[in-house]
């Protein structure tokens, strides 16, 4: 299988944090709503751990976000934990310079 683009794996994670993916999260073995108030990295692990990525995706995916994360960013969570708009921003960003 060949492994998708920084781009695809960004639009992957962005559609989790909008819901899009929700109405298939038991299918996928988590609850969407718990989900979604993961932090971005641990929400990619939890998408390996689930085989919707695989593991060289998610270390794709995990130092683009690293190497692009927001220059404020001084704590493990980049914003408050649980809010989802300021990371729906940031993949929406990251994807649009691509």
């Amino acid at each position: 299988m060949k492994n998708r683009t920084e781009k695809e794996l960004l639009e992957l994670l962005l559609k989790i944090y909008k819901n899009s993916i929700f109405k298939n999260a038991f299918k996928y073995g988590f609850n969407g709503l718990f989900f979604k108030k993961l932090g971005l990295c641990s929400a990619i692990l939890r998408l390996r751990n689930q085989k919707i990525i695989t593991p060289s995706e998610h270390v794709t995916l995990w130092i683009y976000l690293h190497d692009n994360r927001p220059k404020s960013s001084i704590d493990v969570y980049w914003w408050p934990k649980g809010e989802v708009k300021p990371r729906i921003k940031f993949l929406e960003k990251l994807i649009s310079e691509l």
